[in-house]
Formats: C-alpha cells, structure tokens, sequence
C-alpha cells in the first residue's frame, strides 16, 4: 500500500517559507539583473539557438534553426525547449521577461517535488533540508535565470523519479504511475537528448524487480508498455520526422558533434597537453580530405578515438565527474550579476598565486567574492560527502525501499558519466542530491545523538 502521510501545519508552513523565500530571491535576483543588462540570460550560443527555433516556429510553422532559413529543417536540436518557448511567447509576446520568469516558477515546482520524494521516503525533517540544500545550489539558481535547457529538464526527470517511486510503492495504480514515467521521460528526452538511453535500463530494471517480486507477467508487461508507449509515441514520431525532413535516421545529429569534437576532442587534448579547442583542430586536419560528412561519420570518428584510448576516456569522465559535483559556478555568478571577477577567479588563484598574493587579491580586496566562492565550495564539498555517507547508511540498515534508492542512484549514475563536465550538468541530478545529502546530515546527527543517548529515526 502506498506509504500514507499526513502533513503537519507546521510542516507546511516551513515548506512555504522555503519556497516563497526561494521564489523572492529569484525573481527579485532576476528582475535587478535584466533591468540592468537583459543581455544576461543569454549565456553562450545555445541561447540564442533556443530563441531563433522558436522564433521559427512562431513565424513559419517550421521548426527550423532560424526564421530564415526555415526551409532547411533543424535537426540538430530537439523540439521540447524551443515549443516552451514558442509557447510563451504566443501568450506574451516575443519577450525573454515572461520565459525566465516561468522558468523560475518551474524551479520553485521542482523543489517542491524534491520535497514530496523525500518526504514519501524518509522523515519531514529529512524532506525539508533536502528542499533547502536545493534551494542553495548556485548552478540550479543561475540556470533558472538563463535561457537554457536544464530547468525544464530537470523539472521533468524529477517527475519521471516521483513517478517511478510511486510506482514501485502503489499496488493498485502502477499502470498509471509507469505511464505517468514513460510522458515525463519521454519529454524529458524531447527537451534534452541526453536522456536519450535512460528509458532501457529503466526497462531492464523492471523486468527483473518484476520477476523478484513475482509480480504476474500481465503486470510486468502492463507496466513495460506503459513507459514505453509515449517513448514509441514521442521519441518514435521525432525519429519519423528527421527522416521525412531531412532523411535522417538519427534522434539528433548533435550526437556527432558531441563524440567528436568534445569527447574525442578532450582525449587529444589529455594526450597531446594542449587546449580542447586545439584538439579539435587537429581531429578536422585528420579528415580535411573527406568530403562525406555526415553526422553518423563525425560519431564513428569520435567512436574511434574513444576506443583507441580507453584509459584517457575513462581519466576525462571521472575529472568530469569531479568537476560536475564540485564545481562552484560562482564565476558564472558573477559575471551575472554583473560583478567583475579579475583573472581565474577565486578557485584558480588559489593555485597560480602566493599566500600574499592571494590575501591581498581575494579575502582583503575581494571580500565579497572571497566569501561567496569559498561559501560555495565548503557547501558542495559537505552535501557530495554527505549523499556518498547516505549511501552507505542506506546499504548498511537494508533499507526496505532499497529497490527505490537503487532506481533514483541509476539515474544519478546515468548522468554523471554521460553529462559533459562542467558544473551545469549538477542542475538535473541535484534534487536528488540534495535528498541523498539530506539523510547522510541526518545520520551524522543521528550518530552525535548517540553520544548523548538520543537517536531520532529516519
């Protein structure tokens, strides 16, 4: 039977407090920053990529890279974040205002779900601090606020995990808790092609948690289909599309790319010492004499490198991994906010220059910046040592939810290895991060209150 709670008034008054206070300090943090510079928002290429598809869309009905070039269907980007866009504008015009401000409601929504998660699986206490360690992540505040995937996609994943634990907690409503998953994956996918591949082993895992629990194979199949059919629908009808428009069998074409001039990119790099700008243009020296040049090609080439040099591939993804859960993002903060930040920053001095020289430059001269930064670091550091201590604690009590943790520690894993390495892949995993974190500070306070002969459950 689904696990039934009651909250407590006070329970709820210390969630909305969580959340409206998150809210003001987004919205007013936004508000201050686009009346100043609206330029802002729009960090990178891939903005501006965003906002022309769904220009696109709007003016032609296609969805291409720009208006102008509407009769060259776009491939390269998925559907999912130019239609919110599109959306958006359709109702408020073509102003970034509206989205950012939507896309902060969504943030709100998302720690709130971060809540309801762990609020199912532990205690009100552990819930709340887990809304909090959220609410407190520099990279989730500052993609909130930036015209970029990962807020929407991060609030659809998190739907897709609260779905798959009620689903593996609700005998009576599984059909509906694994179509609930499969729409909410399926959309995820359409706004981020990363999660692309997390749907089988979703598959694979309920099969055999099926099979372990002897549920009958009706209701094994029943549950399959379900998060399958809009996988079909969704992902199946993008697939049909690319090759109708453009006689592609490929989801997206940005896969090349991606495993070409990124993850091959950074083996050269690794291999020769040199920049992963410079590698890449040593890997398209390599095929300056092919004329065929498809999407699937760059993948091969990029397959290629990856298989010739394991060892750096495996080397790059766990510096990735450390850099996804560690980095600070305060640079990125700054130049946001419009606060100048000289040289490498607060992180990078520390190693380039002397004790004297980093006093003078940062903790007396940069006050401000000092304490932010080392704020940051100190707070990522104890969550990560916190979540990884949760593990363990979790393992160790044979937990009887453990075929839940290990669902939502899957889809952790998932990203971590496929995410490119840099401090804005922590945006999708950190709600369940911050449950993890959550529970590892409750067991080190339920281990101090040992000392004193007082052991609060989980």
């Amino acid at each position: 039977m689904l696990l039934q709670k009651k909250f407590k008034s006070k329970e709820v008054l210390l969630l909305s407090i969580i959340l409206l206070l998150s809210l003001a300090f987004k919205l007013g943090t936004f508000s201050i920053v686009y009346s100043d510079d609206p330029s802002r928002i729009m960090r990178g290429i891939d903005a501006y990529q965003y906002d022309n598809s769904a220009r696109a869309l709007l003016e032609t009905g296609r969805f291409a890279a720009s208006p102008e070039t509407s009769d060259e269907p776009e491939t390269r980007r998925t559907p999912g974040y130019p239609l919110f866009i599109a959306a958006v504008y359709s109702v408020f015009g073509l102003r970034h205002f509206p989205v950012i401000a939507i896309q902060i409601f969504i943030s709100i929504l998302t720690i709130a779900l971060t809540y309801a998660i762990a609020r199912t699986l532990f205690k009100p206490s552990v819930a709340l601090l887990s809304g909090i360690i959220l609410s407190l992540d520099v990279s989730s505040f500052l993609e909130s606020q930036q015209l970029l995937t990962e807020t929407l996609f991060t609030f659809l994943l998190t739907i897709a995990v609260f779905a798959g634990v009620y689903l593996f907690l609700n005998k009576k409503n599984r059909l509906k808790w694994a179509l609930a998953l499969g729409i909410a994956l399926a959309l995820s996918v359409l706004v981020r092609p990363i999660g692309y591949y997390l749907v089988f082993p979703i598959i694979m895992g309920l099969f055999v948690y099926g099979i372990f629990i002897k549920w009958q194979w009706k209701e094994v199949l029943g549950v399959v289909m379900m998060v399958l059919i809009p996988w079909i629908v969704l992902i199946g009808g993008w697939h049909a599309r690319n090759f109708i428009v453009a006689d592609s069998y490929e989801f997206s074409t940005i896969r090349g790319e991606i495993l070409f001039d990124y993850e091959a990119a950074r083996i050269i790099a690794r291999r020769d010492d040199t920049t992963r700008e410079g590698a890449v243009s040593i890997l398209h020296a390599s095929i300056a004499n092919i004329a065929d040049r498809s999407s699937n090609f760059y993948a091969q080439k990029g397959l290629s490198v990856i298989r010739e040099y394991p060892l750096i591939f495996i080397q790059n993804k766990l510096y990735g991994v450390r850099t996804i859960l560690l980095g600070p993002r305060v640079n990125a903060l700054f130049t946001y906010l419009g606060i100048p930040a000289e040289g490498g920053g607060v992180v990078r001095d520390l190693i380039k220059l002397s004790g004297k020289e980093y006093i003078q430059k940062w903790p007396i001269d940069n006050t401000l910046q000092f304490a932010i930064s080392m704020s940051a670091i100190i707070f990522l550091h104890v969550i990560c040592a916190a979540a990884v201590l949760s593990v363990w604690g979790i393992i160790r009590r044979k937990n009887k939810m453990l075929v839940i943790h290990l669902f939502t520690w899957g889809v952790i894993l998932y990203l971590l290895i496929l995410s490119s390495p840099t401090p804005r892949s922590r945006v999708p995993i950190m709600p369940f991060i911050a449950i993890y974190a959550a529970v590892g500070l409750h067991f080190s306070a339920r281990y101090l209150s040992k000392r004193v002969g007082n052991s609060p459950p989980l």
